[in-house]
């Protein structure tokens, strides 16, 4: 599957974020770079229809068929995202798996081993810390069957050994999907693999 974002703009009030941005995305890996503002987590929105371009046009095709909407595509994750705080752990893998299924040979069941966060199966999410909500958003989304994991800043409130378990996440998983990310951070790319498309260069060019 790739998806082909054709001359996307897209302004708030009246500041241009993106004008005339082009790309395809084809490939397995692709960090998206820039400065603060210069229009990343906006792109990221974008691409899965969250929100709408002033104008462009995002097209997903799937062995060259055009799909007309996103549902089922994408999973996301960022440390904007909301989880319900009510639910415990347990709770929130369950419910989260209600409207994705896991990749392949991977149950729901098996998550609480993958996100290595077993011991606080009961424990309420409003108790957890914020890295470990973040490690819950990121598993949710990478462990999700879906076509394209969508990943803003993904390492915001992870310790040491929290971005160690990211990046081994992001290797077992790559082999099912295509993952993109959008971030300041080197850290969160840091595999020779990864596409980079540059906001700031694009901007200057």
């Amino acid at each position: 599957m790739k998806i082909i974002l054709d001359n996307i703009s897209k302004k708030y009030n009246s500041k241009w974020i993106l004008k005339n941005f082009s790309q395809e995305f084809s490939n397995n890996l692709y960090g998206i770079t820039g400065l603060n503002g210069s229009g990343k987590s906006t792109l990221i929105k974008i691409i899965f229809g969250y929100i709408s371009p002033n104008s462009g046009k995002v097209i997903y095709y799937n062995k060259d068929s055009i799909i007309e909407n996103s549902i089922g595509i994408f999973s996301f994750a960022a440390p904007y995202q909301h989880l319900i705080e009510e639910l415990t752990l347990t709770e929130s893998i369950n419910f989260h798996f209600q409207f994705l299924n896991p990749i392949s040979k991977i149950n729901k069941e098996d998550i609480l081993n993958k996100i290595e966060l077993e011991e606080y199966k009961n424990l309420k999410i409003h108790d957890f810390s914020s890295g470990m909500k973040q490690k819950l958003k990121l598993g949710l989304a990478l462990f999700s069957d879906t076509k394209f994991t969508l990943l803003d800043e993904p390492c915001t409130n992870l310790d040491k050994n929290g971005i160690s378990w990211y990046h081994n996440t992001i290797d077992e998983t790559l082999k099912f999907k295509k993952i993109i990310i959008a971030t300041n951070n080197r850290v969160d790319i840091n595999r020779n693999d990864t596409t980079i498309i540059d906001l700031d260069k694009i901007k200057n060019n």
